[in-house]
Order: C-alpha cells, then sequence, then structure tokens
C-alpha cells in the first residue's frame, strides 16, 4: 500500500515555485513522475532531514510500484540512516518481503512496531509472514 505523506507537501509550500512544481511531482501516482519529482527535490539540496527522510519514502513507493526493488530499498535504506521511521521499515519490509526475504521483511515489520506498536502495515507484514507480534 502507498502511503502518501501529505503533511510533507504542506510544509514545503514555502520553497521556491519550481521546488513546489517538484513537490507536486514527487507525490504523483503516476511513479515515472514521482521518480522525477523527488529526484528534483533531493538534488536541489534544500530539504531538512525530516522532508528528506519523506521524500525518500515517496521515491521508494513509486520504485517498489515499478518492481524496481534494488532502487526501492535502497531509498527506504537512506531514510532509515537519517531517522529511525516506522513507515520507512513497514515499507521496505514489505519489499523484502516481495522478494521472499522473510528474515528482513520480518526484521523490519518489527523495527516499526517498536517505533509504532500500532502501524497497520508492519502488523498485516507479519500476519502475511505467518508470525504474530
Amino acid at each position: 500500500m502507498r502511503r502518501i505523506w501529505i503533511a510533507l507537501g504542506v510544509s514545503l509550500i514555502a520553497l521556491p515555485a519550481l521546488a513546489q512544481t517538484n513537490v507536486q511531482k514527487c507525490v504523483s501516482e503516476d511513479p515515472d513522475v514521482a521518480i522525477a519529482g523527488c529526484t528534483a527535490l533531493i538534488q536541489e539540496g534544500q530539504l531538512d532531514t525530516a522532508h528528506l527522510v519523506g521524500v525518500s519514502v515517496i521515491r521508494g513507493n513509486a520504485y517498489s510500484d515499478k518492481e524496481m526493488y534494488d532502487q526501492a530499498i535502497a531509498d527506504y535504506s537512506k531514510a532509515l540512516s537519517l531517522k529511525p521511521d516506522p513507515v520507512a521499515y513497514g515499507d521496505r519490509g514489505l519489499v523484502y518481503a516481495k522478494q521472499g526475504n522473510a528474515p528482513l521483511a520480518l526484521a523490519d515489520f518489527r523495527a516499526a512496531l517498536a517505533i509504532d506498536p500500532t502501524d497497520q502495515v508492519a502488523l498485516d507484514g507479519l500476519k502475511r509472514l505467518g508470525v504474530s507480534h
């Protein structure tokens, strides 16, 4: 399931017009448009850590939608290197599960739940793996 952080777009309103266009692209439902927009935002170098985490997760989701799993994992891992985040852990866990890597998926779902015990993506992921939390 793709989760878009609406707060990301709202909090980036103060950026220059070009950046706002890239925000709109980054949150596009079209994965190719989202990847281009998020990449442009990252390359502009104007994002604080919280927004860089969000943009990396969104781009990771777009890569996942295109079944470009290595790129998705790289983006989720980049986000997690900046800040432990249950969304990034849960989404990376989903990709690991799609790749058949249950041990890494399990670890990520548990890490997400350690941060947010109500994270539905992680709870559902554990259930699909046949594991209770």
